[in-house]
C-alpha cells in the first residue's frame, strides 16, 4: 500500500533514450498511453545540458517553431479530449535530427460536481414506449420509441402523458433520438443509416442518409448534435448532415462511452449514459463533463429500474422545467432545473 502511494505521488519522467529527450507529465501512464489533463502543456527537455532545442516541427499543424532552449512546451489546450497522437520533429543545436511520435490521453481537469433532484412530480408514462428521444414543445412531448416492428414517434400532452397522436414507422427501422430544428422533427434510427423528417402533425417530410448509428438527438440553434454510442459527439449541418466538428466526452478518468439521448439546456448538453441513473452535464465546446444530475434515489423508490433504462430528457425553456423518463418506465419525472 506504501509503494502505490508513492507510485500515484510520483512526478512521471518518461525518457527516451534513443532520443537523449525526456517528457515530463504530472499523471499516470496507462498502458503505455501518456495521460495529461485538460489545459496541460507536456514539457520536453533535453538531457544534455550543452545542447538546446533549435526548433521544433510540429506535423500536425505543418509549422516550425523557433525554440533556441533547453525545453520545449507543446500546449494541449487546442486538441480534443480523449485519445490523441503527438508527431515532432526536434532539431538540435548539435545537427542532429530527433523524431518523437507517441499516443497519450486527454482527461478532464475536473472533478464533476454531483446533484440531486428532491423536489418533482410524477406524471403518467406508456409503459409501451420503449423511449429513445425526447423533446418539449408549446405544452406538448413529443417521443420516439424504439424496437424493430414497434418503433414510433409520439406527441403526448405535457401536463397528463396521455399519446395524442401515434405514427408507426416501418418493421425495417429502429427508431432513435429526436430534436425539433425549424419547426420539424428530427428522427435518427439505429443501424438503418438514416434520419427522418416530420411535422408536428407526425406527418412524414423527407428521409436522409446518416451515415452513422444513430443513438441520442438534439440540437443548437444552427446544427444538430449527435451521439452513436461512443464517447464522440458528432455536430452535423442540418441542411445537409455533413460534419461540422466532433467532441469527445471526458471525465477525470478518461472517455466516457455510451451516450445516449440528450438535449441541449442553458448552452450545456445534458446526456444520458446507456445503464446509468445519472444526466451528464457535458461542456459543448470541451467535452468535460462538468455535473452529473443523480436520479438513483428516485429510481430506487420507485422502482424504476425494473421496467427498463433511464433514456429521455426534454426541457421546457419558458416554465424551467426538466422532464425525464425511461425505456417502458410508467412515470415522466418532472423537476425545475437546479441552479448552479
Amino acid at each position: 500500500m506504501k509503494e502505490l502511494k508513492y507510485i500515484c505521488l510520483l512526478v512521471l519522467v518518461v525518457i527516451f533514450c534513443a532520443c537523449g529527450i525526456q517528457i515530463k507529465n504530472h499523471t499516470a501512464d496507462t498502458n503505455g498511453v501518456l495521460v495529461f489533463e485538460y489545459g496541460d502543456s507536456i514539457a520536453f527537455k533535453l538531457k544534455k545540458d550543452k545542447v538546446i532545442i533549435d526548433s521544433v516541427y510540429e506535423a500536425s499543424t505543418k509549422r516550425y517553431i523557433t525554440v533556441d532552449a533547453q525545453s520545449y512546451y507543446y500546449n494541449l489546450s487546442g486538441l480534443q479530449g480523449g485519445l490523441n497522437q503527438i508527431d515532432l520533429v526536434f532539431y538540435l543545436s548539435n545537427g542532429k535530427t530527433k523524431r518523437i511520435e507517441r499516443s497519450f490521453q486527454i482527461i478532464s481537469d475536473i472533478a464533476p460536481e454531483i446533484l440531486k433532484i428532491s423536489e418533482y412530480t410524477l406524471i403518467d408514462h406508456d409503459t409501451s414506449l420503449f423511449t429513445q428521444g425526447l423533446v418539449y414543445d408549446s405544452g406538448y412531448l413529443f417521443e420516439s420509441a424504439g424496437l424493430y416492428g414497434h418503433s414510433t414517434i409520439n406527441k403526448i400532452n405535457a401536463s397528463n402523458g396521455k399519446i395524442i397522436q401515434q405514427s408507426s414507422l416501418d418493421s425495417m427501422y429502429f427508431a432513435e433520438g429526436l430534436c425539433l430544428f425549424d419547426n420539424e422533427l428530427n428522427m435518427l434510427t439505429w443501424k438503418e443509416g438514416k434520419l427522418f423528417r416530420f411535422t408536428k402533425e407526425l406527418g412524414f417530410i423527407s428521409g436522409h442518409r446518416y451515415r452513422h448509428e444513430g443513438w441520442g438527438l438534439t440540437n443548437t440553434d444552427s446544427v444538430l448534435i449527435c451521439s452513436d454510442g461512443t464517447s464522440n459527439l458528432r455536430f452535423i449541418s442540418p441542411r445537409d448532415l455533413k460534419l461540422i466538428k466532433q467532441v469527445t466526452v471526458i471525465d477525470k478518468v478518461g472517455e466516457v462511452r455510451y451516450i445516449n439521448e440528450m438535449e441541449f439546456i442553458n448552452n450545456q448538453i445534458w446526456a444520458n449514459k446507456l445503464g446509468q441513473p445519472d444526466i451528464l452535464i457535458i461542456d459543448i465546446d470541451t467535452g468535460r463533463v462538468l455535473r452529473i444530475l443523480d436520479f438513483s434515489d428516485l429510481i430506487e423508490e420507485h422502482a424504476l429500474d425494473s421496467f427498463g433504462s433511464f433514456n429521455g430528457i426534454a426541457f421546457n425553456k419558458k416554465a424551467n422545467l426538466l422532464y425525464v423518463t425511461g425505456k417502458n418506465w410508467p412515470y415522466y419525472i418532472v423537476c425545475d432545473i437546479p441552479n448552479f
